[in-house]
């Protein structure tokens, strides 16, 4: 059987060296569990996008690490921030792309699991 495998989904001019350091500490507490963050699973050869698609396909759940500047300010268009907004990309394929593992590898989930992680910020976003 595979690893349970999260995948980090995070800004990184927000909340970069706290992916890091949850990819550490989880996969030091936990013996049978994987954490992908892309700039550690990335090689210089890869194009970003499709890498970016088989590490979230390749992962039972998706871990969102929601920092102060991860929403976007008020006032800013939705059509313009999907456009380039490598998280929203990514939140959007953990939330429907289907698994690649087989059945006896997804731990008896049908679909992938997406968490909040709020991390150095308060959870109300009001001041947006």
């Amino acid at each position: 059987m595979r690893p349970f495998t999260f995948f980090v989904s995070y800004r990184r001019q927000d909340t970069a060296p706290i992916a890091l350091l949850l990819k550490n500490e989880i996969e030091k507490k936990l013996q049978f569990v994987r954490v992908s963050v892309d700039v550690e699973e990335m090689t210089p050869d890869d194009h970003f996008p499709d890498r970016l698609k088989r590490l979230i396909d390749e992962a039972h759940a998706t871990i969102a690490l929601i920092g102060k500047q991860w929403m976007p300010k008020r006032g800013i268009r939705s059509t313009e921030r999907i456009g380039d907004d490598w998280v929203a990309h990514e939140l959007e394929r953990s939330a429907s792309a289907p698994f690649a593992q087989s059945m006896n590898d997804r731990y008896g989930l049908t679909q992938r699991v997406v968490f909040p992680l709020f991390a150095d910020c308060e959870r109300s976003f009001n001041q947006f």
